[in-house]
């Protein structure tokens, strides 16, 4: 248990015992005030809760200090002599897209703060304000950029994934594909779907399954699929297994072929399958070209 008090007039003195929880922190924070005494008591805070702070008493010496080293969060004063605080809240956010701002402002300035706000800031403060306010808004607002840059990282892993899967489809003979579990239609196919129907990768796109198996491979194909459904409900079920079936499909210029296609589920957030994942080549056991469509 400790008792902080802030000496200042924008700062409230607290006199009750606050309970604060010291850890360890990589959050870097850059407080910008004229007055020294904010300065002084706001960094101590927040130090001895567990960030690393730096000092600006002016916008000037903001930007300075932010040209050479990296900030989550800026706690800016609106009201300063040199440069105003929507002007540097500007800067900040045309040149630090990464960076949060909290603004600080008097009760006179709330329409400042609420301009503030319009131009990206996290959120405002009035002073006075008690060091619990202060401290809760920035944790709130860490939080959210670290589930932010979570939601990034996770963007960027999955556009990386995709690329690297898109560029394994479109150079492998076999022919990747997914179809929507709902709607049964196909939702991606790999190009070199054209060496093997001779269809082009929108025409496939477009077809439904009755256009791109024959009848009796289609009958095979819906009930493998009414099959491991049910399995789906089986406590005792794996849920990478697959299934590999023999199936004709139609080609473009009206004959058949053979293919051996090896299938699994794609599964969504609550484990049950949204999307079939399959890979299909020609049947090695069966001739390709095997006869004119005549169903």
């Amino acid at each position: 248990m400790v008792y902080v008090t802030l000496y200042s007039c924008s700062i409230k003195v607290i006199k009750s015992p606050l309970i604060f929880i010291k850890m360890s922190s990589t959050y870097k924070i850059l407080v910008v005030d004229d007055e020294q005494i904010i300065r002084k008591s706001l960094s101590g805070l927040l130090e001895y809760t567990g960030y690393e702070v730096v000092t600006a008493g002016s916008g000037t010496e903001c930007l300075h200090i932010m040209s050479s080293q990296y900030f989550d969060l800026v706690i800016l004063d609106i009201v300063m002599p040199d440069m105003s605080g929507i002007e540097v809240l500007q800067r900040i956010k045309k040149k630090y897209k990464g960076t949060e701002v909290i603004t600080v402002t008097g009760y006179a300035d709330k329409e400042k703060a609420i301009t503030t706000f319009r131009l990206g800031a996290y959120d405002f403060i009035e002073k006075p304000f008690e060091s619990v306010e202060m401290l809760n808004t920035i944790a709130n607002c860490l939080n959210q950029l670290k589930l932010k840059r979570e939601i990034e990282r996770k963007n960027r892993e999955l556009r990386e994934s995709e690329e690297r899967y898109r560029l394994l489809a479109e150079n492998v003979a076999d022919v990747i594909w997914t179809i929507d579990i709902k709607s049964v239609r196909t939702t991606y196919v790999s190009s070199s779907v054209t060496g093997l129907r001779g269809c082009s990768v929108e025409e496939v796109m477009a077809q439904t399954l009755e256009e791109t198996l024959t009848p009796s491979s289609l009958d095979l194909a819906m009930k493998t699929l009414e099959e491991e459904m049910a399995i789906e409900y089986v406590e005792q079920k794996d849920p990478f297994r697959t299934r590999t079936l023999e199936l004709e499909s139609k080609c473009k210029d009206g004959s058949t072929v053979w293919t051996e296609a090896k299938m699994t589920f794609l599964r969504g957030a609550d484990g049950m399958p949204i999307e079939i994942l399959g890979v299909s080549r020609a049947s090695p056991s069966a001739n390709r070209w095997s006869r004119h469509c005549a169903d």
